[in-house]
């Protein structure tokens, strides 16, 4: 998970090389902020507006997250991830070798 993490925050700097804050919008970047504020990954959705945070502590973590988006005035909606619709010949394509 470790290198997940590692991996949202490297494309997220990337991002930001590769379009500047202007493009990406003072918004946008104020949740990632808050998110990282509390220890919390998060990721641009891409249509932009809102972003996709994980909290690896688990409840305390989110607590605190909805607690610095509320001062923010930003609104939480929890997602439920769905389970892949790969089929088996699918996932074998993704296969790395």
């Amino acid at each position: 998970m470790e290198f997940a993490l590692k991996l949202v925050v490297n494309v997220g700097i990337l991002y930001r090389l590769m379009f500047g804050d202007d493009a990406l919008g003072d918004l946008n970047l104020k949740m990632v902020e808050v998110a990282r504020k509390v220890g919390a990954a998060s990721k641009f959705t891409g249509s932009g507006g809102a972003v996709v945070a994980f909290c690896p502590e688990g409840t305390s973590q989110v607590k605190l997250l909805e607690d610095e988006c509320q001062k923010e005035g930003f609104v939480i909606l929890p997602i439920e991830p769905l389970p892949s619709r790969l089929n088996e010949i699918d996932l074998k394509t993704l296969q790395i070798k």
